[in-house]
This record gives structure tokens, C-alpha cells and sequence, in this order.
């Protein structure tokens, strides 16, 4: 598997900087929980405090190279527009992902709800383009195998 500079950056930006953060966050709130009275003396008490400071700048300061990663080397290429006329949108994440921006196709299905979302429905559309099935209640725990096992029906009765 051959990992891009893009993706590279990407898995530095979310794992390696998040993961750093996260471990200095759950050390920070187990510093907090250890100050209580009765596990420390006030000696005890300055020394942990100290310890506390170098985390809270710790986690600052990975926090900002975080917004900074993200921001000006991870994000850009995410938000990149695909030159006009452009079918493979591989490299163009956002657009890849964002299958229907100005929800002409969520108001034509009737799926768009009061606040502008759309309503988690699976509609299975033939090669024609008819409509065939729609499943209204979207459990993701079970939804995946439902729509598997009509299509594996449909199959073998041979309607498209």
C-alpha cells in the first residue's frame, strides 16, 4: 500500500497530533482528580501544579499545531474545486462527498426535512432509473444487510 503526501499529512494531522493531544488531555484531567485533599499534602500539592502548567501549555501548544495542520496543509487540497467539466473527482474529496450541495435532488425525493437536512432514506434506483424500493427507517446497526438481502431477492426473481 503506497500512502500519498496528501494522505501522509492527513494521518500525521488526525492521528499522530490527536492522538498526542488526547493522551496530554486525559493526563491533564487525571492531574486535576489527584489534587483532591485528601490524597495530597501542600507540598504535594505545588509540585503536581507544576506538572499541571507544563500540560496545559503541552496541550496548547498541540492544539494550535493541530488548527495550523489542518488549516493550511490538510484542509486546502480537501476544499480544492474540480476544473469545470471534471468526471473523476478522486481528488477532490470534498466534492466527491458532497452528492447533492444545492439539494435539488433531496426536494425532488421528498427526504428534505424543516431544518434543511435530509432524512436518512435508501432509495434502490434500477439501471432505468425506476424507483424500485425505498426504505424510509434507516437503522445503520441493520440497514446495510437489509438492502443486501432485497437486492440478492430481486436478483434471483429477476425483477431489475
Amino acid at each position: 500500500m503506497e500512502v500519498s503526501a496528501k494522505e501522509g499529512w492527513t494521518i500525521v494531522h488526525g492521528l499522530v497530533v490527536g492522538t498526542v493531544f488526547m493522551v496530554a488531555f486525559a493526563g491533564g484531567v487525571a492531574g486535576l482528580w489527584s489534587l483532591r485533599e485528601e490524597l495530597v499534602t501542600l507540598e504535594g500539592i505545588k509540585e503536581r501544579l507544576r506538572r499541571l502548567y507544563l500540560g496545559v501549555w503541552g496541550m496548547a501548544i498541540i492544539a494550535w499545531v493541530t488548527v495550523v495542520t489542518g488549516t493550511y496543509v490538510v484542509y486546502p487540497w480537501y476544499r480544492a474545486k474540480p476544473p469545470e467539466g471534471t468526471t473523476d473527482l478522486t481528488f477532490y474529496p470534498r466534492s466527491f462527498l458532497l452528492a447533492d450541495p444545492d439539494k435539488r435532488v433531496t426536494r425532488m425525493y421528498g427526504v428534505l426535512n424543516p431544518l434543511g437536512w435530509a432524512r436518512r432514506v435508501t432509495f434502490v434506483i434500477d439501471p432505468q432509473g425506476i424507483v424500485r424500493k425505498v426504505f424510509p427507517k434507516v437503522d445503520v446497526g441493520v440497514h446495510s444487510q437489509e438492502v443486501l438481502d432485497f437486492l440478492k431477492a430481486a436478483s434471483a426473481t429477476g425483477t431489475p
